[in-house]
Order: structure tokens, then C-alpha cells, then sequence
């Protein structure tokens, strides 16, 4: 029986030198080689299952690229679209200021028209293309529903139609802008007829944003007439309007614009208060414009007003530039108190950010008074030389100087041991 079972068990020799023992019977036995093998063949099918999806995760970037540039083009061309929509819009907005606000404000439509007081908005359209300037007359304007024409005129008859409705135009930005455009052809009597339907709230007009560009217009393209008017409304008014920030924009436009009566009538709203409105961010403005329209003789109240405030202001960054716009103006006679107050801050307004400007200014164009500054200036040169504002005083000191005070400064820089050798 042995015998037997050992005749129907054979063994084989693999090429590596390692047995393999099968069995002829109903059970295999697989060797450890066997199972190597069988790892080797799950090992070399997972490789190639990872190489094809290697290759499909390639294939899937290719095709969202694909997707995602079209969605791109795609996403450009709307975009440009949109621009170009936007951009007829704005232009068609330019020309039609008038029709938009209206259809805003007063609830119209285009299909609307003039025949009564509560179908008052036409449809306008202005242009504002700069090449074509030539070519429109800027006193018509053109509806596009009917093809008619309404002039400047008829346009301000429709807004004086009800009775608040030229003032939110006139306060209004789109409004504003299209009456700065278009005032400049209006006749006297259409100026006329607006400020009388507008007097009643031009001082808030005048204080407004967008409402004092066209209280501007009024005085720049009235005659003296209406100056007179404009002026009769604003001047219980001029000293709140100068100080405050659209307000004392008219105030200096009428200083500007106005008759020589105008002038000296503002310029008596600020006497005795001189130092206020010049200590004032928006009322320093006016106060310089008021020094610059009128003649020395007339502000000489400003001057006496200021003296023995010299130093002080000089070194305000609001009062140096009123002082300087007094030394340039009034008459030497009167600016010389002015003078001897500041001369005897010489060094320290030399030193200081806006006081400097006031001593170059002196050095520039009053040669006595340089003269003495050159004095006062000898034995603090080197000093003076290493600031940051004073050097430049230093400099004007060179440029103007006579050579005898040019040696005498020269020296003393030569002389200083501080100066660092070269």
C-alpha cells in the first residue's frame, strides 16, 4: 500500500531549484512558490488597471479644459455684450438727462405730451458728443417719439409748470449738469423768469452740492441787473455762505463777477470780523478773493484789522496765505506794521512750515527790510542752514543778498566747526 501511494505521487523540480508537490488525489496542495506567483499576477493586473485610469484622468483634464475654455468664450462674450449695452446706455443717458430725470421725478412717460400741466415731460435728447458740436444747435433739443423741437425756453417753462420742480432740478446732479451745459444760451428774460421762480430758495441753492454751480452761472451770465438781484437775495446771507463749503464758492464768484457797489457792499459784511472768516478753512477763501478784487484803499480795514495778530497768522497755515495776499496788495505805507511785527519773529518764523514763505517773500521784494532780515539772520546761518524750512531762507538770503552780506554769511558757515569735513 505504500508502494502503491508512493508510485501515484511524483514530484518536479521548478527552474528555480524549488519543489513543487502535487497530488493526484482530490486535494492540491499549492507550495509557498505557487502563491508567490499568484501576488505577482494581482500585482501586474492592479499596475495595469492603475495605467488605465492613468491614462482616462489625462483624458478627463483634456475635456474639462475643453469645457472650460468654451464656458470662458462663452462667459467673454456676454461680458462684452453687456459692456456694449452699457456703454449705448451711457451714452444715451448723456444725451437724454433731461427725459431721465423727468420720467425719475415726475413719474412721465415718453409717449406724454405738452398739453397741459400734468403732461409736461417731452422726450430730449442732448447731445454731448464733442465732435458734433458744430453741427447741434445747443439751444434746441430733439424728441424722439414725435420728431418736434423744443428750445431751451419751452424746456424751462415745462420745469417752472409746477411749483417745486425747478428747484429739485436745479439741486439735482443730472439736472445741475444740464443746465451748466445749456445756460450759456438763454436769454435775458429766461434768466430772469428762473432766478424770480428760484429767489425764494436760491440761499439753499446757493449752499447746495450741485445747486451753487448754477447760482454761479446766474452771476456770471447775468447782466448787472440781475447781479443786483442775486446779490439783494444773498447778502443778509454772506457771512453764514462764507464759511460754509458750496456757499462761499458763490460768494467768490460774485466778488469775481460782480460791480464795483457789489464789491464794497460784501466786503462790509466781514468788517469787524476779519479774524474769524480768516482763521475759517472755507472763509480764509473768500477773504483772499475779497483782497484780490478790490483796491488797496478798500481793504485797508483788513489790515487793521490783523495788526497784532502778524505772528500769529503768519505761522497758520490759513493766515500766511492772507498775508501774503495783503503784502502783494496794499501800499507800502500800510503794510508796514505788518512788516515790523514780523520782523521781529525773524528766526522763528524761518523755522516754520508756513512762516518761512513770509520771510522769502520779504527777502524777494522789500529791500530794506531784507537788509535788516540778513542782520538778524548773522549768527545763526549754520544753524538755520541745517533746518529743514529755514535753509530755505538761507538760500533766498544768497540769491538776493549784497556781496558784503554774502561774504559776511559765507564766513560764518566757513568758520562753524559742526560742518562735517569732506
Amino acid at each position: 500500500m505504500e508502494s502503491g501511494n508512493h508510485q501515484n505521487d511524483f514530484s518536479s523540480v521548478s527552474p528555480e531549484g524549488s519543489g513543487l508537490a502535487l497530488s493526484l488525489g482530490a486535494s492540491i496542495s499549492i507550495s509557498p512558490t505557487n502563491e508567490y506567483k499568484e501576488e505577482i499576477n494581482k500585482n501586474v493586473s492592479r499596475n495595469l488597471q492603475t495605467q488605465r485610469r492613468g491614462r482616462e484622468v489625462p483624458l478627463q483634464l483634456e475635456s474639462a479644459k475643453r469645457s472650460w475654455r468654451s464656458n470662458s468664450q462663452w462667459q467673454n462674450q456676454v461680458r462684452s455684450k453687456e459692456m456694449t449695452i452699457s456703454n449705448k446706455g451711457g451714452r444715451r443717458g448723456k444725451r437724454n438727462r433731461f427725459q431721465r430725470w423727468s420720467k425719475e421725478t415726475m413719474g412721465t412717460s415718453n409717449d406724454k405730451k405738452i398739453s397741459s400741466a400734468d403732461n409736461i415731460t417731452p422726450s430730449l435728447s442732448i447731445s454731448s458728443n464733442k465732435r458734433n458740436l458744430k453741427k447741434v444747435n445747443r439751444n434746441s433739443f430733439s424728441r424722439e417719439d414725435s420728431g418736434n423741437t423744443f428750445t431751451l425756453g419751452e424746456a424751462l417753462k415745462m420745469l417752472m409748470i409746477k411749483e417745486h420742480t425747478l428747484l429739485a432740478f436745479v439741486t439735482d446732479q443730472e439736472g445741475s449738469r444740464f443746465l451748466q451745459e445749456n445756460l450759456g444760451s438763454a436769454t435775458t428774460e429766461q434768466l430772469w423768469g428762473t432766478f424770480n421762480h428760484l429767489k425764494r430758495d436760491f440761499v439753499t441753492i446757493s449752499q447746495d452740492v450741485y445747486g451753487n454751480y448754477i447760482a454761479q452761472k446766474y452771476l456770471e451770465l447775468g447782466s448787472d441787473e440781475l447781479r443786483s438781484a442775486v446779490l439783494e437775495t444773498l447778502l443778509p446771507h454772506i457771512s453764514s455762505l462764507s464759511v460754509q463749503l458750496y456757499g462761499c464758492r458763490v460768494v467768490q464768484k460774485l466778488l469775481a463777477c460782480g460791480a464795483w457797489e457789489h464789491k464794497l457792499l460784501v466786503a462790509k459784511q466781514f468788517k469787524g470780523s476779519i479774524m474769524k472768516f480768516v482763521y475759517d478753512q472755507n472763509g480764509n477763501h473768500v477773504i483772499q478773493r475779497l483782497i484780490e478784487c478790490l483796491n488797496s484803499k478798500e481793504i485797508g480795514f483788513v489790515v487793521d484789522e490783523i495788526s497784532g495778530y502778524s505772528y500769529s497768522l503768519a505761522m497758520h497755515p490759513y493766515g500766511s496765505r492772507v498775508i501774503q495776499r495783503l503784502l502783494t496788495k496794499v501800499c507800502r505805507k500800510k503794510a508796514q506794521s505788518l512788516l515790523n511785527e514780523i520782523k521781529q519773529h525773524t528766526i522763528a518764523l524761518s523755522k516754520n512750515q508756513y512762516g518761512n514763505w513770509i520771510i522769502q517773500w520779504i527777502i524777494k521784494h522789500c529791500v530794506l527790510e531784507r537788509r535788516e532780515v540778513v542782520v538778524q539772520l548773522i549768527g545763526h546761518v549754520a544753524e538755520l542752514s541745517t533746518e529743514k524750512f529755514a535753509s530755505n531762507v538761507i538760500e533766498q538770503v544768497f540769491k538776493r543778498s549784497s556781496r558784503a552780506h554774502i561774504s559776511a554769511l559765507a564766513e560764518e558757515l566757513l568758520e562753524d566747526d559742526s560742518w562735517p569735513l569732506v
